[in-house]
């Protein structure tokens, strides 16, 4: 048998069709897309409800600056099913040129292969009993508790290399390890779907993926923070320490310059006993601090 599918969990299916399965890893290919993902936040689909209830959230206004940066482009947007109509509406504002779709209705898809931009918003964590129906399908009821539970999803604490830098997320998972399979297998293979609609390998596009939930190695991504993308959006939403080490790495690059010393990344990690990967995230913000340029404000959703 053979069985073509990018994004499956090798584990699942052999245990789904009770048979040995060999995973062909394909040679690297060159990816025409830029994918940006946008670690500000888990994207759970009960916060996104949220958001899109308050007009001032943080996912609004980085559907606004994306739709904004893309004006004169068709966009592509991809949320949950109960937030599709909202995000639609507000697109139709915003932009004017904007399809909007939700997860789980994407597979089989080829029609946005050739679209420039794309912002996929948030995890697509289905409801226990999808997993429950799937790992019971792959490892047999043994998977369950005695009860006929799942095992507890956790929130852990992840360090993740994603190009140059090194990052530390918040996220959750199984601490068991067919679980973990079942859970990649149904989550991030559905995230790669989305981005997969767009054909990044052949379609020069750039996505956005607003979750920080951790995509494969195979994808090319380039990691960061809402705000360094969109000025507009710079410390809105983050945590307060994150806004404290941007305003001590300002001071510690003046406190350098001040001693007739280069301010580096590495000479201000060092002064502050941070990881040079991490303080590349303070140093953008803490320069514009230092040279006394005022902060962004958020730019009102109301204008067109």
């Amino acid at each position: 048998m053979l069985l073509l599918d990018a994004s499956a969990e090798p584990e699942v299916v052999r245990a789904v069709l009770r048979r040995p399965v060999e995973a062909i890893d394909t040679p690297p290919v060159a990816q025409a897309a830029t994918v940006f993902q946008v670690m500000d936040r888990v994207g759970t689909r009960n916060a996104a409800r949220r958001d899109m209830a308050d007009e001032e959230s943080w996912l609004r206004r980085l559907a606004v600056e994306v739709a904004r940066r893309h004006r004169v482009e068709r966009l592509l947007c991809i949320t949950f099913k109960e937030d599709e109509r909202k995000l639609q509406d507000l697109l139709d504002r915003v932009h004017g040129d904007a399809t909007v779709v939700h997860y789980g209705a994407l597979r089989g898809f080829n029609a946005y292969g050739d679209y420039p931009a794309a912002l996929i918003l948030g995890r697509p964590m289905p409801n226990e009993a999808h997993l429950q129906l799937l790992a019971v399908s792959a490892f047999g009821l043994g998977a369950l508790s005695d009860d006929l539970k799942a095992p507890r999803l956790e929130w852990r604490m992840l360090s993740r290399t994603i190009g140059p830098d090194l990052w530390t997320i918040r996220h959750q998972q199984y601490a068991d390890l067919l679980w973990a399979a079942v859970w990649r297998h149904v989550v991030t293979r559905e995230l790669m779907q989305a981005v997969g609609r767009l054909r990044p390998l052949t379609n020069a596009a750039t996505i956005y993926v607003a979750t920080n939930e951790p995509l494969p190695d195979a994808l090319d991504v380039t990691a960061v923070y809402a705000g360094e993308l969109f000025p507009a959006m710079a410390l809105s939403g983050r945590r307060s320490d994150f806004a404290e080490n941007v305003r001590r790495y300002a001071e510690t690059m003046g406190a350098l310059r001040a001693e007739g010393l280069k301010a580096t990344n590495r000479g201000v990690c060092r002064h502050l006993g941070l990881k040079e990967p991490n303080g590349l995230r303070y140093r953008s913000l803490a320069k514009r601090l230092l040279e006394g340029q005022p902060g962004p404000a958020a730019t009102p959703l109301s204008e067109t």
